[in-house]
């Protein structure tokens, strides 16, 4: 049977507003699943756990996190961009958390931390990535789209790269609106859809999804590649400013020659010996 999602709703409430002290028990059904053994950070909140990745995510949580950290870096952008980690949820629950593929937070410092605790840093992530596995995607399609809009988060995207929902597009992005309610994003007609957050295209291919800059045509490269094309540029312009110094050292070389052969033809017309 062929399986379609339904946009993510989110209740705009007063009465949605105020529950949100209480998101652990609001969404529960949403909350990651610990797998002893627990481990406790020092005030008591959940950082680590025995749950483990499917192999399948880690070259898409990889290129993610080196390609943004490589593409706003370089424009001088700060940004968090975390891969499998804690998500806190819920000031009053300890083991309140969910753990994304990948989320990325601006304006946040991308220092190493324990967990991304909502009440302590200084927002929500801006977007998060699911990548769907067959023991979770249910949990991704259907009830993380509302904790995830009560958090504010303002774009929410599902990558499917095995066709685990039959029929079902690789690739589903929603951007959170004023009203608090999910609204779907189209796809370009190229292929890609377009994140407005991050500025750039997603472009599912294969087993990964690509970020593409739609000013180039380009597809990112991973952090490596970044930094193999920053030690590139770098070395070229190390290179042309050799050559640039060369260059005037042979100006101020001939300028001093013929200065020195002026000076010998005035000498020889006076006649001097």
């Amino acid at each position: 049977m062929q399986s379609t999602v339904v946009s993510p709703h989110h209740d705009g409430s007063p009465e949605a507003s105020r529950r949100r002290a209480g998101l652990a028990a609001v969404h529960a059904k949403a909350l990651h699943r610990l797998v002893p053994p627990v481990y406790f950070d020092d005030d008591g909140y959940v950082c680590k756990d025995n749950s483990h990745v499917p192999e399948s995510h880690f070259p898409i949580m990889s290129y993610w996190h080196g390609a943004l950290y490589g593409h706003f870096r370089s424009r001088g952008r700060l940004v968090c961009v975390l891969a499998d980690h804690l998500l806190l949820v819920d000031r009053e629950v300890g083991t309140a958390a969910v753990v994304p593929d990948v989320m990325v937070a601006f304006e946040v410092e991308p220092g190493d931390r324990l967990s991304y605790k909502v009440w302590q840093e200084p927002k929500a992530p801006d977007l998060v990535l699911e990548v769907l596995s067959g023991e979770t995607w249910r949990v991704d399609v259907f009830e993380k789209p509302n904790l995830y809009a009560d958090l504010g988060v303002r774009e929410y995207w599902i990558f499917d790269p095995r066709g685990i929902r039959r029929g079902g597009p690789p690739l589903e992005g929603w951007r959170l609106r004023a009203q608090g309610n999910h609204e779907p994003l189209a796809a370009t007609g190229d292929g890609g859809w377009h994140s407005r957050l991050l500025g750039l295209d997603l472009v599912p291919g294969g087993k990964s999804v690509w970020l593409r800059d739609p000013e180039t045509g380009c597809l990112l490269p991973d952090h490596a590649g970044a930094m193999e094309s920053r030690d590139r540029a770098e070395a070229e312009l190390q290179r042309a400013e050799t050559e640039r110094q060369r260059a005037e050292a042979e100006r101020q070389r001939v300028l001093e020659e013929n200065a020195r052969l002026r000076a010998e033809i005035r000498r020889l017309r006076s006649g001097e010996t």
